[in-house]
Formats: C-alpha cells, sequence, structure tokens
C-alpha cells in the first residue's frame, strides 16, 4: 500500500506537488521534499518559495546529526540561500564535517552563523579546509564554540589561501597566546581580512603585542576585548601608532 502512496506521489502533477508545498515550512521542504526522487527535486527547485529563499535561520529549531546531514545536502543543490544561521544548537565537530562538504563544493553561501554550538577543534579543522576551496563566504561566525589554538591554526592556514574571507569570529573561545600570535603571522600576508573578532579569549600581553604590529599594516582593525585568565582587558589600538591603552575592568 505504502508503495502505491509513494508511486502515485511521484507522479503526481507539477501544479499539485506545487499545492502541497504551499502548505509546508520551508524546513520541511528541505528536511523532507529533497532527495525524495529526481523529479521531485527538480520540482522544488522550480518552486517560487525555494528559489526566493536567501536567509534562513535555524536557531530556533532543534536539529540533531541527521537534520545537519540533510541541510547540508540541500545547500549543494540550493543557488539562492546566502545567509545561514545555526546559533544555540548542539553541533560538534563531527556534523561541521557535512555542512563543510558543502562548503568545499561552492554554494550560494555568503553568512555562515554557527554561534555558541560546540564544535571545537574537530569542527575549526573541517571549516578551514573547506576554506582553502570556497570563494562565496565572506562572513564566518564561530565565536563560543570550544575552539582552542589548536583549531585556530587550522583557520589561520586557511586563510593562507582563501581570498573572499573579510569577517571572522573567533570571541568566547580559549585560544592563548601561542594562537593569537599564530593567526598574527598569517595575518601579514593577508589583505582580505577587515574584521577581525577575539573577545573574552585568553590571548594575553604577547598575543595583543604580536596582533597589534600586524595591524599596522593590514587592513584588519576591529579587536574588542581581550581575556587573560579571569581579567578582562579593553585595548583601544592606535593601528597608525602601534600603540593600546589597557584598562582593567
Amino acid at each position: 500500500m505504502s508503495s502505491n502512496l509513494k508511486l502515485c506521489f511521484l507522479t503526481l502533477p507539477v501544479e499539485i506537488v506545487y499545492h502541497i508545498l504551499d502548505h509546508l515550512e520551508v524546513l520541511q521542504i528541505l528536511f523532507s521534499m529533497r532527495n525524495v526522487s529526481k523529479r521531485v527535486n527538480a520540482i522544488v527547485d522550480t518552486y517560487h518559495r525555494y528559489q526566493t529563499l536567501n536567509e534562513l535561520d535555524l536557531s530556533s529549531e532543534t536539529i540533531n546529526s541527521n537534520g545537519i546531514k540533510y541541510l547540508a545536502s540541500a545547500l549543494q543543490y540550493n543557488t539562492t540561500l546566502t545567509s545561514l544561521i545555526i546559533n544555540y544548537q548542539q553541533i560538534c565537530g563531527p556534523d561541521v564535517q557535512y555542512l563543510a562538504k558543502a562548503l568545499y563544493n561552492e554554494t550560494s553561501l555568503t553568512k555562515l552563523n554557527l554561534y555558541n554550538n560546540q564544535i571545537g577543534n574537530q569542527g575549526a579543522q573541517y571549516l578551514a579546509i573547506a576554506l582553502q576551496h570556497n570563494k562565496t563566504l565572506s562572513t564566518l561566525n564561530i565565536s563560543s564554540n570550544l575552539i582552542s589554538s589548536e583549531g585556530v591554526v587550522h583557520i589561520a592556514d586557511a586563510l593562507k589561501r582563501n581570498n573572499t574571507l573579510t569577517t571572522l569570529n573567533l570571541s568566547v573561545n580559549k585560544i592563548d597566546s601561542n594562537g593569537a600570535q599564530y593567526l598574527a603571522k598569517v595575518l601579514k600576508h593577508n589583505r582580505n581580512l577587515t574584521t577581525l573578532d577575539l573577545s573574552l579569549n585568553y590571548i594575553g600581553h604577547e598575543g595583543a603585542k604580536s596582533l597589534a604590529k600586524v595591524l599596522k599594516n593590514n587592513t584588519v582593525r576591529l579587536l574588542h576585548y581581550l581575556s587573560i585568565s579571569h581579567i578582562y582587558i579593553s585595548f583601544d589600538i592606535d593601528i597608525d601608532a602601534v600603540e593600546y591603552k589597557v584598562q582593567w575592568t
């Protein structure tokens, strides 16, 4: 019986399938209607709501590993989505490999926000591999994701080859002085990144000094708050003079 119903659905006229899609949420279309069959995929691709989908915010949804797989698969075929926000989820390192695969194979995405997840160093490594090949992403937010200096090294190495990323948010992670100094070395040769947020990390004075020296001849000019242990320091960096003032708060 179920096979007959499936066969009937797959042979429905396009207009009726459109009518069914009219009653589904965008998330249902992405997760349930993609990969049913080549014919249904083709119909979904021409559906007006799918064609005009520019931004997708899944922060209020509950997404598991299977959901990430379906989403990543849909991203590989979508040509309209430019902004993807998946905040406050439990996305971990292994889950990121699916999103990274979509980025590696090129998508229309220009902004990816994964704030407050648990991707860790493994997830950072997957994203770094994708960034070396991706030519569309301009903004990446991976703040509050349990990333240490090990993960930052992967991201920094990706910046050596990436020519499109302009905004990188690494705030509220576990980056120490070594990670900041390694990132500073890479930024000496990077002329694309314009906004870098390292607030609420543990980069210390040496890390801050290394970054300040690089900033003199670099376009990166945003560095908010640096965390050393439990002490938060506000740095007001004068790019031209390469000076900064330390204010204890």
